[in-house]
Formats: C-alpha cells, sequence, structure tokens
C-alpha cells in the first residue's frame, strides 16, 4: 500500500486534478531542490508522487517560511494544500500551505 493512502482524508488524487483548482494532495516527497532568490529569499521546488501521478511543486518563500523547511526532504510523507497551474505534460502545483505527517 502506497503510504500516501494512509492520511488520504480529504485528499484529492494527483492523477484528478485539474488547472485552476486549489484542494488538498498527500503524498511522498521523491526530489527536493532548495534555492535562494536574488532577493535572498529561500524557497523549495518538490516532486511528490501519491500513488496516481508525480507532480512538480514550487513552494514560494512565503509558504517556505511558514512550513518547518528541516523536516521537508525525499521520502517524507506530506499533506499540502495546492493551487493546479498545469495537467499537462506534467501536473505543476503551487503550494499553498505545507503539513509533514506525524504518525
Amino acid at each position: 500500500i502506497h503510504p500516501a493512502k494512509l492520511i488520504n482524508s480529504g485528499c484529492t488524487d494527483i492523477s484528478n486534478l485539474y488547472t485552476g483548482e486549489v484542494t488538498d494532495i498527500c503524498g511522498v516527497i521523491t526530489n527536493v531542490r532548495k534555492i535562494t532568490t536574488r532577493k535572498g529569499h529561500k524557497m523549495a521546488f518538490l516532486e511528490l508522487d501519491d500513488s496516481t501521478a508525480i507532480a512538480d511543486i514550487t513552494v514560494f518563500p512565503r509558504t517556505w517560511q511558514s512550513c518547518l523547511q528541516d523536516e521537508i526532504d525525499i521520502g517524507k510523507l506530506i499533506k499540502m494544500n495546492v493551487k493546479v497551474e498545469e495537467e499537462e505534460p506534467r501536473f505543476k502545483l503551487i503550494a499553498n500551505k505545507i503539513d509533514i505527517y506525524k504518525e
């Protein structure tokens, strides 16, 4: 069973997302790239897998500041509120809020 199914309550499958939608998704982080913007703000790009699809997620500085950045790592199970920017060729999402799953 995919770990995302453990916290699937209220989460939309990534494969069912549509452009413009704002919703909650759950999944496992499969890639993290942290950067510093030209203005010196920290942000990140995540790849999230929920067993139905893989999404590329942009975490802008304001959202990145408000989450536990040290705990966001490959293999972590998270729930996040996102806005869907694109569906094709890959899902591109913007993170609004990130919660780390605690057992």
